[in-house]
């Protein structure tokens, strides 16, 4: 009994020597070894796998564009995986603080001329386990989607485990891609161009290719990813990642024309059992670079009940079967079917839209394409490479056939007041049947969705589509903008465009609706196109007053729109010419199709020969032609200026071969003029101000300056002429440019004469400038300024601040500094703001110090660091520990050489010997 007591205490003593991380023993070291491996790394790395399936379950690939290489791409989808990465990130730092060994081993005399024991011993850390430690942490960090953390714990690794090739290529690998990850592809690269090939080991090599693939992708250099992806391949074991990269590399010989690698490629997806999206849309993909040959087999999978959710990809597919063909009907066709059988408002159908709206765009059909790109807009996010132009579309478009309703409307209108009472009778009774019959067949829709859900077991509230779920995203509707653009263009297309206001649904608070065109027979609208838009909201409500009727059930409430009084009439033709005005210029400018420009701007000739904005039309034909060289139509616009309109500035500007040449000296001289002109009214020289204002006129009639060169002039002319002058000038410049900015001051003068103001005659007896100096000088001398307080409690930061104005500037003292701080404070952190605009140059602010001691302290850290201050050398660093309200004066205008100053009278010790650590 006394032998097996011995016997623990001796296994005890044992095992408490061995935990000691002071000693540095080969027992030691295994002992460590083994519990790292096999217990806290072992939890932390069970973590760090499921914060990788959190990933791939919260990613959902957009398949119409090349998906990523790796799913902690899709950034918001790594946030997912929070709580596990800080799992694994506390049990690596848990090993890191228990079991790292960093003291000396004892030497051993008889290995002192081993040159590979010597390098050996002058390794930092002697447990075998801790590099993959401090690499796990990294990798959690990044994949928790904290790159810049995860690129300061690489680098140190790298630093300080450089007697180890294969973690410090791991770290140089991960590190690429982080750089990659927040689109600095110069740095990814150069971290690539690191790695030595003499110290890479053959197995891993593909993850050299995976991590250059996915960095050339991010640069948007696919096709030289592709020999990258083909290396990294066939070492991809994992069944959720090899479909994946397989996938990717399908896509991107797609992407350069390399059908038959592709059409391969998708084969060998297909045959990986990938999950479904990805299967379905590898089939769709391979069927359409196959051509006609595969239209039947997509028509049969349309029949299958599994696809029911997707007869929208699966039309779509074959329409773009059918445009590669050149078929654009059948394309069409197609398109409009995918449309129709669409259940789901995602990606996909976004394609299809902006394919078919494209299609109708190039046939000039921009009644049909402008609903297409109208709903895509809706579904593209904001960043989408193709966005920006369906959106300009959309609004373009939209505006077009707005116009279109408006003379669609009008026509009908006028031509429903040529009827007797009872043929309109007959028209508005049929709309109202026409309204009640819609309501009721909406109705009958939402019982059935009300009854499909029941079956279902749905609630009625759809809260899914509140939250936003439907569209990936958990977020409340108002917080949801993909919904709230949907939301919003629903509302237009139901209610058209309405101010926001109370009650707005009334009648007498917007314009009545429409009456359907079908419902009155053909119109002849004179060379216009009869485009019938549901839900426009253009009527005669200026011109009558607020509706008797306000019940669109009610036949009233139609007879009460249609023009009865000549005013009425009038109005309806004004709105009618204002559509056509406005249609030239979106044709010509925004559309640029010219024929049907030219064709609005013959009937607005034709149907309202006297408006007066034709010669403006005119005149911008006459420039579009000088522009393109078009001789014929420069002469045919010429003289239509010059015969209908003899005395208007712009026939004085055609009919002047010189003019052009003023003008384009115009552009240098105008200012120059106008500036001598301004200092010869400050001078009271008024002669000089009348006479280059006359000099203006002449010569520059359509100068942007000339109303200024007015008001000069009328005000020149009430100091030396009469009042009715003064009067008679200001009103000219009213009516010739009646919305300028000078034209309200104008109308205020001409108010206060009627009133009995007088004008004064005379020099100048001030001036504008020297008043508002004046003013100036007044309120500074009021104002009690502002000090520095002395005060050295108050919440600190350090500013590290240059003199160059450089974004790589700022990112490298940013780097820098952040891998200072991981290496320094393994508990504590401080948060890092970059000013991109300090003083005469840049800082960056390091925040989190609790008084000016502490911030004094660590920049006596930093002063003291040489690699730190040896990577900073050429930057012109100065480092400014400051209180948080000095550092507000410091914004508002005072001088870092001031701020000094004040420092060394209040003798303020700037050593940091004096602040403990």
């Amino acid at each position: 009994m006394k032998v097996g007591k011995i016997v623990y205490i001796i296994v005890f003593c044992c095992l408490c020597a061995a935990c000691a991380t002071t000693k540095n023993t080969q027992a030691n070291r295994g002992f460590h070894a083994m519990k790292v491996r096999y217990n806290i790394f072992y939890n932390g790395n069970n973590a760090y796998y499921d914060g990788l399936r959190a990933i791939q379950n919260a990613h959902t690939d957009d398949y119409t564009q090349v998906i990523p290489l790796y799913p902690v791409s899709d950034h918001a989808a790594a946030e997912s995986s929070a709580s596990q990465m800080d799992m694994t990130i506390e049990k690596c730092r848990k090993a890191i603080k228990l079991h790292s060994i960093k003291a000396k081993p004892k030497p051993n005399p008889k290995k002192k001329r081993d040159p590979k024991y010597q390098k050996w011993l002058q390794q930092e850390e002697f447990n075998r386990a801790m590099p993959n430690v401090w690499v796990r942490l990294g990798e959690a960090e990044f994949h928790k989607g904290d790159f810049i953390g995860s690129i300061g714990t690489f680098t140190y690794v790298v630093r300080h485990f450089d007697y180890d090739p294969v973690t410090v290529v791991r770290c140089q690998l991960m590190m690429a891609r982080a750089y990659a990850e927040m689109g600095w592809s110069y740095e990814a690269e150069d971290c690539l161009n690191k790695v030595s090939p003499d110290v890479l080991p053959r197995k891993y090599a593909p993850l050299y290719a995976a991590a250059t693939a996915d960095v050339l992708m991010k640069a948007d250099r696919n096709k030289e990813a592709i020999p990258f992806i083909k290396i990294a391949l066939p070492a991809e074991k994992r069944k959720i990642y090899r479909p994946r990269v397989e996938y990717v590399l399908a896509q991107l010989h797609e992407q350069s024309g390399n059908k038959k690698e592709a059409v391969n490629a998708y084969k060998k997806v297909i045959r990986m059992a990938p999950p479904a999206d990805m299967d379905f849309n590898a089939r769709i993909h391979k069927a359409q670079l196959q051509g006609k040959s595969s239209v039947k087999p997509l028509l049969s999978m349309t029949k299958q009940g599994k696809y029911k959710d997707r007869l929208d990809q699966l039309y779509g597919a074959i329409g773009t079967i059918y445009l590669q063909a050149k078929d654009t009907a059948q394309a069409l066709a197609y398109y409009q079917l995918a449309i129709e059988k669409s259940t789901q408002s995602g990606m996909p159908k976004a394609q299809i839209l902006v394919r078919a709206g494209d299609l109708y765009y190039e046939g000039q059909d921009y009644a049909s394409a402008q609903p297409c790109y109208s709903e895509a807009v809706t579904i593209l996010s904001n960043d989408h490479n193709d966005y920006a132009r369906v959106l300009l579309r959309s609004e373009t478009l939209e505006g077009l056939v707005r116009e279109y309703g408006v003379i669609t409307l009008q026509d009908s209108l006028q031509h429903l007041s040529t009827l007797s009472a009872d043929e309109q009778m007959k028209v508005a009774e049929l709309q109202v049947a026409n309204l009640i019959a819609a309501e009721q067949k909406a109705e009958e829709d939402a019982r059935l969705a009300q009854r499909e859900a029941d079956n279902m077991g749905l609630n009625s509230v759809n809260t899914d589509r509140m939250f936003g779920m439907n569209n990936g995203s958990g977020d409340w509707y108002f917080y949801n903008q993909q919904l709230i653009k949907t939301g919003s263009q629903t509302f237009r297309k139901i209610w058209g465009s309405r101010v926001l206001e109370d009650n707005w649904r009334r009648a007498s608070k917007s314009a009545t609706a429409i009456i359907s065109s079908d419902l009155i027979g053909d119109v002849d609208t004179e060379n216009t196109d009869t485009l019938a838009i549901e839900g426009d909201t253009i009527s005669l409500a200026q011109a009558k007053p607020t509706p008797v009727e306000t019940d669109p059930h009610k036949p009233e409430y139609y007879l009460q729109q249609i023009p009865s009084t000549p005013e009425a009439l009038a109005l309806s033709d004004s709105l009618i010419a204002d559509a056509y005005y406005n249609l030239i210029f979106i044709y010509k400018d925004e559309v640029l199709d010219t024929i049907s420009a030219l064709v609005m701007t013959d009937s607005l000739a034709s149907r309202f020969p006297n408006d007066p904005r034709l010669v403006d039309v005119y005149y911008a034909w006459y420039l579009t032609a000088l522009k393109n060289h078009d001789i014929e139509s420069e002469m045919r616009f010429r003289n239509l200026i010059i015969g209908r309109y003899p005395e208007s500035a712009q026939a004085k500007i055609v009919a002047d071969p010189a003019y052009f040449d003023r003008l384009r000296n115009m552009a240098f001289e105008q200012d120059s003029l106008y500036e001598a002109t301004y200092e010869a009214y400050s001078r009271s020289e008024f002669k000089t101000v009348m006479r280059n204002t006359q000099y203006a006129e002449e010569n520059y009639p359509l100068s942007m300056l000339l109303p200024r060169f007015l008001f000069l002039d009328a005000v020149a002319t009430a100091r030396t002429q009469n009042q009715d002058a003064f009067i008679a000038k200001l009103k000219s410049m009213v009516s010739r440019y009646p919305d300028h900015t000078l034209s309200a001051m104008a109308k205020d003068f001409l108010a206060m004469m009627g009133q009995g103001l007088e004008s004064q005659q005379g020099a100048m007896t001030s001036d504008l400038a020297e008043l508002r100096g004046q003013t100036q000088e007044e309120e500074t001398t009021d104002e009690t300024p502002k000090q520095f307080t002395s005060d050295t409690k108050l919440p600190s930061y350090v500013l590290i601040a240059t003199d160059r104005t450089d974004e790589e500037t700022l990112h490298t003292i940013l780097y820098e500094v952040a891998v200072f701080n991981f290496s320094q404070f393994l508990i504590r952190d401080f948060d890092l703001k970059p000013m991109p605009v300090f003083a005469d140059g840049a800082a960056l602010r390091v925040c989190g110090f609790e008084s000016l001691d502490e911030a004094i302290w660590y920049m006596g850290l930093l002063q003291n660091n040489v690699d730190l201050m040896y990577q900073l050398r050429d930057l012109n660093i100065t480092l400014i520990p400051v209180t948080e309200p000095n550092m507000s004066l410091l914004q508002q205008g005072f001088t870092v050489k001031e701020y000094f100053d004040f420092l060394q009278k209040s003798k303020i010790d700037l050593s940091s010997e004096k602040v403990k650590k």
